[in-house]
Parts: structure tokens; C-alpha cells; sequence
């Protein structure tokens, strides 16, 4: 069901948060530690479920005091405006500080997204699609909206990987992936894939 799809990208990029290290403050103890972790996850929904929000944006945040702080990149200035606005109504936030950049580059990145969106996972990693919140089959017709497990970051023809994987060869797939259909066109390209071992059912 979709709804069950949803809400497991939604928790597997709440755990993304956590484990790539962000500011994270989730040491109060008791009722507070309840009401933290209840705004977390519904921040990460609010992310999660953004329109504009798709696999080529990247977006992190950290809760302090009620403060919530956005950072990483976005493609397009309606998700730098919106994601805020919407975290703003979050029940417990006091403030949204918005740290989000704003990565504009050249028509030719778009055809680098889509080429890297389809090598991965269509030809190379195929059963990640599964993990994606809106899986865009080919990402040529449709934007691939939502959470990925691999988010692709292209800006004037470097490419970043950030996401996760499951295993150090899937990372090292996700690498051929790109060097084997678009390695042309890139300038430069940075794996940051987290490995994060697929948890049994």
C-alpha cells in the first residue's frame, strides 16, 4: 500500500538524519524527551511530504529549544520558501531558521540528474526504487519526488551523492552508475552514501 511505502521512507530518512551526524538534541529526559522526539518526526513527515521536495534536493534539519534549523541545498527557490513555511506549523515550534542554499546551474545539470536518476535506479540498483517515496520510473517524464535512498546533487556538472545504502559494494555500484553513464559530463564526483545495513523484517 502506499501509505505503508510512505511512512517507511519516512522513518528510514529520519534514521539518515540521525546517522549522518547532524546536530541532533534529543537528551532531555521524560515528557520532554517525548514532546522532542513527537516534533522530530513530525518535522521529518513535513519534509518528507514537500511537493517541491524531490531526489535531486537535500534537506537536514536539527531541533534546539524549539528551534528548528534547516539546512542543505535546494533546486528550485519555491522549496527554500516553502520548506520553512511548513515547518513553521509544526505543533512546538517557536522558530524555523532556514540555512537552506539555493543551487542554480545550467540547463545541462538537469540532463545530469535525470541520466544519474536512471543509471541508478533503473539499470544499476534497481530494487532501491522500492525504498523511494515517489519512485519516477526513469525520472524522464515525471520528477522523482520525495525521499530516495540516494539523492543526487548536481551543480554545474559536480555531482555529490548523499543518502544511504546497504552495503559498501552498493555504494561502489552507485559510482559505476555514474561514471558508466554520464562520467562524460561530469566534472567531479563525491560518494557520501552512508552505509546502513538493511534491517530484517
Amino acid at each position: 500500500m502506499k501509505n505503508c511505502k510512505s511512512f517507511r521512507s519516512v522513518i528510514l530518512i529520519g534514521a539518515l538524519a540521525i546517522a549522518a551526524g547532524l546536530p541532533y538534541t534529543a537528551t532531555a529526559r521524560g515528557a520532554q524527551n517525548e514532546e522532542l522526539k513527537k516534533m522530530t518526526g513530525e518535522v521529518v513527515n513535513t519534509i518528507a511530504n514537500l511537493p517541491d521536495y524531490t531526489a535531486y534536493d537535500w534537506l537536514t534539519f536539527s531541533i534546539a529549544d524549539g528551534v528548528v534549523t534547516l539546512s542543505g541545498f535546494s533546486t528550485t527557490t519555491r522549496l527554500r520558501s516553502n520548506a520553512p513555511d511548513a515547518v513553521k506549523k509544526v505543533e512546538g515550534v517557536k522558530e524555523v531558521k532556514s540555512e537552506i542554499e539555493y543551487t542554480r546551474g545550467p540547463k545541462s545539470d538537469e540532463q545530469l540528474r535525470r541520466g544519474i536518476y536512471k543509471a541508478i535506479y533503473v539499470t544499476y540498483l534497481q530494487s532501491y526504487g522500492k525504498e523511494a517515496m515517489y519512485f519516477a520510473a526513469g525520472a524522464q517524464t515525471a520528477l522523482p519526488r520525495g525521499p530516495h535512498p540516494i539523492h543526487i546533487l548536481v551543480l554545474k556538472g559536480d555531482v555529490t551523492l548523499r543518502g544511504y545504502v546497504h552495503s559498501e559494494e552498493d555504494k561502489e555500484e552507485a559510482t559505476k552508475a555514474v561514471n558508466n553513464s554520464v562520467g562524460g559530463m561530469v566534472k567531479s564526483l563525491k560518494n557520501e552514501l552512508v552505509v546502513k545495513p538493511k534491517q530484517s523484517e
